[in-house]
């Protein structure tokens, strides 16, 4: 999860992994899987800096890596 401000000033924890898109127009606009958009304080690096620490945290940037080291190694392979 990650921590996230609305434009009210509220913050609340957003699950990271349901995070689809972020963009800035020039607000911050989330936009998740299920197609709901949040709009956040936070600019679009700050949101991206807090969603990869948050992957670092729970294993899944390598986890990522891996993943796509093996896809390369089997497209060379090709």
């Amino acid at each position: 999860m990650i921590k996230v401000t609305r434009l009210n000033r509220e913050p609340f924890y957003l699950n990271a992994l349901l995070i689809e898109q972020v963009d800035s127009t020039p607000d911050t606009v989330i936009r998740l899987v299920s197609g709901r958009k949040l709009i956040v304080l936070e600019s679009a690096d700050e949101v991206s800096q807090k969603i990869a620490d948050f992957y670092r945290q729970i294993g899944l940037a390598q986890a990522l890596a891996k993943g796509m080291k093996h896809l390369s190694e089997e497209a060379d392979a090709e």
